[in-house]
């Protein structure tokens, strides 16, 4: 190019969808436009590309192969996507005792899931799911009278004052208040 002339720059969506040839951001707003028309329905929608989730569980493994994804289930769980995740080698984050139900159903190995619910139901013992979370010496004495082969992660809260926004989640452990169990 010469030093007049202004390449041409992509939007963050065309970006994507020209990286996995899924042609550009204006095709799929046709697409939508000419849907929206013939169906005319004043419903909330939105569009998932199960193409684009294919290709970025493929680049995931491919450029992480020793990092295992957690999908977390709440963020969306359409059937559909569950399904191309589960096909693809995700495991899940599973906040609820119906999201545990649901991806077990969908043949996922209960080690393939993770619970990180701060506050457990006892009843939720007996799903199965063997990696959870704790915050406190109480939840550990729960988790291991209920279900003592399961396996724990603390949940941390790390000061970072340069973070861009900081989580507002009162269950984690902050780092200066220590008590042995």
């Amino acid at each position: 190019m010469d030093g007049n002339s202004v390449e041409p720059r992509l939007s963050a969506p065309d970006k994507v969808m020209s990286n996995y040839g899924l042609g550009t951001h204006e095709y799929f707003l046709e697409k939508i436009i000419s849907t929206i028309k013939k169906q005319q329905s004043e419903e909330a929608f939105y569009v998932l590309d199960l193409g684009v989730v294919i290709n970025l569980m493929d680049t995931w493994k491919r450029n992480l192969p020793m990092v295992q994804p957690f999908y977390s289930v709440k963020c969306n769980p359409h059937p559909d996507l569950l399904a191309t995740l589960v096909a693809h080698g995700s495991s899940f984050d599973c906040a609820s005792r119906s999201e545990i139900e649901s991806i077990l159903a969908l043949g996922v190995s209960p080690d393939r899931i993770i619970y990180p619910n701060p506050c457990k139901a006892c009843s939720h013992a007996a799903v199965g799911v063997n990696l959870t979370t704790f915050d406190s010496v109480d939840e550990v004495h729960k988790i291991r009278k209920l279900h003592p082969e399961c396996s724990l992660l603390i949940r941390i809260k790390a000061p970072d004052e340069s973070a861009w926004e900081q989580v507002a989640n009162e269950f984690q452990v902050r780092c200066s208040s220590r008590r042995s169990a």
